[in-house]
């Protein structure tokens, strides 16, 4: 039998199997395809049910409040420094040393007063340093001042440099220290009965990594004194409350370049963060209107905040899921 004779003989056999393949391949394209198709749709519905954050309606998901401008100087994100000054003295203050109910940290003496919500988060970190540091001797050696003792500081500051002053490096003039707010302190170790302030260290390092998870910031970074006028200081913690706190430390910004930055995201173009909660925050800025009131736009249905610059705004920061 020839070469020919032979394929043939075997055509019918060979056809049968290609059609056989063919018809094997479709059904599992069909299958296959039905498949990821329910998947697909199921994947759609659930992208679809994910709240849109950034899509809010101002018209309709917004109200309007009026705020009086003299609130303007007040709240957790007033910024003071040399060139704008305190215009309160202390926002609702306590005695801290017999509120120290964990007692994991010092407290330098009777005298030493804060802010009532600032404390609260001041006792949650410093205590959370103690025991990660293991140093019981961690202390709030200085907090609220009133102007009248700034003043008794920046003449004694003045006067032991004499002619080698050179202007306020640590100690603000009067009524231009943000101690006079009660949102801020400074912390030293106490050792056999002595102290000294709280330099780089393992405390330090702990509290400049972690300080925003509890609202607070470094208020004069080694890398901003150009722009906030004042030395290093690694001892000097100021409150401001999250979403801020975590923003300005992670994206290595001191105070004033926040609040300039700030002036940028309006209702419009609002700034989205994400704390360390894994909450998003739409935070934006409303300047200030003429007259003795400003119109601010609030969310209906959603927590905010509402607070002064200190300067010639509003920031808002509303709290999304």
């Amino acid at each position: 039998m020839s070469v020919t004779e032979k394929v043939k003989q075997k055509y019918p056999i060979l056809v049968a199997l290609i059609f056989f393949i063919y018809i094997s391949a479709t059904a599992f394209i069909l299958i296959f395809s039905a498949s990821i198709g329910s998947v697909m749709a199921s994947e759609k519905v659930l992208i679809n049910a994910l709240p849109n954050v950034t899509n809010l309606d101002i018209h309709s998901d917004f109200v309007d409040v009026e705020m009086k401008n003299d609130r303007l100087n007040s709240g957790f994100l007033v910024l003071v420094n040399n060139d704008h000054a305190c215009r309160f003295d202390g926002d609702n203050l306590i005695e801290i040393y017999e509120r120290n109910n964990k007692g994991k940290f010092k407290v330098a003496n009777l005298d030493v007063q804060l802010n009532e919500t600032v404390y609260s988060k001041a006792e949650n970190m410093l205590s959370a340093l103690c025991d990660v540091t293991e140093n019981s001797n961690v202390m709030i050696h200085s907090a609220y001042r009133s102007k009248q003792l700034q003043e008794e500081l920046y003449k004694e500051d003045k006067e032991s440099k004499g002619e080698e002053y050179q202007g306020e490096e640590f100690v603000l003039l009067p009524g231009y220290s943000e101690h006079q707010t009660g949102y801020a302190f400074d912390l030293s170790i106490m050792d056999d009965e002595n102290f000294s302030v709280l330099d780089e260290g393992k405390e330090f390092d702990w509290l400049k990594s972690n300080c925003g998870k509890y609202g607070f910031i470094l208020r004069y970074p080694k890398d901003k004194v150009e722009k906030t006028g004042i030395g290093y200081e690694t001892w000097h913690y100021r409150y401001v409350g999250l979403p801020h706190s975590e923003y300005i430390m992670q994206n290595n910004l001191c105070l004033e370049e926040y609040v300039e930055l700030l002036k940028t995201h309006t209702i419009n173009n609002p700034l989205y963060t994400t704390d360390y909660t894994t909450t998003t925050w739409m935070v934006y800025y409303v300047a200030s209107q003429l007259g003795d009131h400003t119109v601010v736009q609030v969310p209906k249905d959603s927590e905010y905040q509402i607070y002064g610059n200190n300067i010639d705004g509003f920031i808002i920061a509303v709290k999304m899921q």
